[in-house]
Formats: structure tokens, sequence, C-alpha cells
């Protein structure tokens, strides 16, 4: 059963932290761990529930512009959350690689991440996920040994990504009940029925605030920063037309104006 949270004094990742993931592993799989966790904030259970058909893709033309994540199908506890276009990507070469190993892409029901420790399509589960983790973090230098006295590490393995994502949906101002809804928290309020369509999943627009806190690359998210400013200028050039279009309107009507009152002042006479 997902675990109910409780409050501690242990901190998020940085993006910087995450990024050094990303470097340290070319593991795809790692790779898609580490994206996921980050950008949709779940907690460690989850991945002992994901399936592909949990994934909803939101695509515009060939380019994602996310996806949403059903966190725990069946259990009580189930909501949704949201994943990054460069998560997106990230998953869409891991479909790929499972086809180049099996020979057919995962069916809806197939297990979201598979284990490689066995010839048979098997869930790579909770623990599987936190040995990776682990592995990466310590990579990183962020697990050293703990000192005398100590219990806890600064970042928790798991936890981090999840305080991550929190962070950064606070930085974007995502509407507040909206983000707590994202993480699963219970706060009082009837939960809605959501399908199947995009139009369907009301928090998204929120969430989409978020797309450049949450992406990790660089490169990313200056090719987020670029699309935003291609966008913001053709609605500009757009703006502009329409307020062009509609100056030479008010001219012709001027005009016609005064060939109206020539016209009337010519017959009074």
């Amino acid at each position: 059963m997902p675990r109910r949270e409780s409050k501690s004094k242990d901190r998020a990742y940085t993006r910087e932290e995450i990024q050094k993931m990303l470097e340290v592993t070319n593991d795809i799989t790692d790779k898609v761990i580490i994206l996921l966790f980050s950008s949709g904030g779940f907690r460690l259970e989850a991945w002992d529930y994901f399936t592909w058909k949990d994934v909803i893709f939101f695509k515009d033309g060939d380019s994602y512009k996310g996806a949403s994540l059903l966190i725990y199908r069946g259990d009580p506890e189930s909501y949704w959350t949201f994943i990054t276009p460069e998560a997106c990507r990230a998953l869409e070469l891991y479909r790929e690689n499972w086809k180049a190993d099996i020979g057919v892409y995962p069916k809806p029901d197939d297990p979201l991440i598979k284990s490689v420790r066995f010839p048979v399509i098997r869930r790579l589960n909770q623990k599987g996920v936190r040995k990776r983790i682990d592995k990466i973090v310590r990579d990183i230098g962020l697990r050293p040994p703990l000192l005398p006295g100590k219990k806890r590490h600064e970042v928790q393995l798991d936890h981090g990504f999840r305080k991550y994502f929190n962070t950064m949906l606070r930085r974007a101002k995502v509407d507040y009940l909206d983000k707590e809804d994202m993480m699963g928290h219970k706060i009082g309020l009837e939960k809605h029925y959501e399908r199947y369509q995009e139009e369907d999943f009301e928090r998204f627009p929120e969430y989409q605030k978020a797309i450049p806190f949450l992406t990790i690359s660089d490169d990313e998210r200056t090719k987020l920063e670029n699309k935003k400013l291609k966008e913001e200028k053709s609605e500009k050039e757009l703006l502009r037309a329409k307020l062009n279009t509609i100056q030479e309107d008010l001219e012709t009507v001027k005009q016609w104006r005064e060939i109206s009152l020539k016209f009337e002042k010519k017959n009074n006479n």
C-alpha cells in the first residue's frame, strides 16, 4: 500500500544533482526512472503498479506536450499526475529499446519498466528501482557513510525527487489545490472524474507552468525558452496584424463618412 508521509528535515535534490545523475549513467532505464521520478513527483511504491496503459501522451504534431500518469491503478489512493516532454522522449526511447530486445512493442498491461534479470517480462519493482538510484547517487557522491549519531542522509533516495517536484511546482506558482492533487495529497475536496482525453485533464495547463522548472537538461530548457519566445513573437505579430486591419477599417469608415457628408451637403444645396 502507498505509505503515508511524515514531516522530515531532509531536503530535495537540486537540478544540478539530478543532471549529474543523468551524466553518470548511460542506461536508458536509469534515465527513465530519474526523469519520471523528478517530473511526476510520485512515491517509490508507485513503481509496483505502473503499466504502459497508465501513460497517456499529449502531442502537438510530432512533438510531445507532456503526458498524464496514473498512480496506483486500482488502489483507493490512486490519482493522476503528469510528466514533462523530456520524460516522454526518454520513455519513447525506452519503448524502442524494448522492441529491440523483445521483438515487439510493450502491451498496455505490461509493466512500464521491466527487469533485465529475467528472460521473460518481469516488473522492475520498487526494490530494484531503489537499488539503481542508490548506486547512481553514490556515484555522484551524495551517499557518504553516515556520521556517528546520524540516522538519515541529507537527501532521501526516492523522496528527494518528490520534494524537488513539490518545490518546482511552488516556484512555478501552480495553483495550490492542483499541486496537492498532483501529489496525491488528500485535501478534503471531492476528487474529479478524469477520462482519457487531454481536455478532461483540467490540471494539465497548471502543470505546464512548471514544465520549464521540472525540465532537467539545460539544452531542453533552452529549447523551451526559445519556443516560448517564438510563440510570444507570433502572438505579437498576430496582434499587430489585427490592429493594422482595425486601423485600415477605421480609415475606410472615415473616408466613406467624408464622402457621405459631401454628398449630403451637395444635395442640400
